[in-house]
């Protein structure tokens, strides 16, 4: 949770001040609604900027295209640094594990699945790795 929570924080807070860099009115609120969004596995950050996009082509189409490749430069970074980093120092998973998780805890579950497969899948693999070390010969 607190790996989610702070890669909410920091993808409001980037999605913020690249609205306020574009000039967009309520780039706050939108922030915000950008961070809460990153709760949504996957496509929580593309969902989050859509109301702000939208507010953007008000602006001008340049600023919502501008708006569009920053949203899909963030996520990239944040999917493949932020997210990968943390949530393996978080978890102790390999990031093939926490995608693997998160598509059958979405397939099983939804939204509730995809939220609680990682703990799932981190209390899993430490039951696996105690059960190896206690047949082992020797093993506690």
């Amino acid at each position: 949770m607190r790996g989610q929570l702070l890669l909410m924080l920091i993808v409001g807070a980037r999605q913020g001040l690249g609205y306020a860099a574009l000039g967009l009115p309520s780039a706050l609120l939108l922030a915000v609604f950008a961070g809460l969004a990153e709760a949504i596995p996957m496509v929580g950050p593309y969902l989050g900027a859509i109301p702000a996009i939208l507010i953007a082509l008000t602006v001008s189409p340049q600023v919502a295209l501008l708006l569009a490749g920053y949203t899909i430069v963030l996520h990239l970074v944040e999917s493949n640094v932020l997210v990968r980093g943390s949530w393996k120092r978080l978890s102790g998973l390999t990031p093939l594990t926490v995608v693997l998780a998160l598509l059958a805890g979405a397939a099983l579950g939804g939204l509730i699945g995809a939220l609680l497969a990682i703990p799932i899948a981190a209390a899993v693999q430490a039951a696996i790795v105690n059960l190896i070390k206690a047949s082992e010969p020797g093993g506690k």
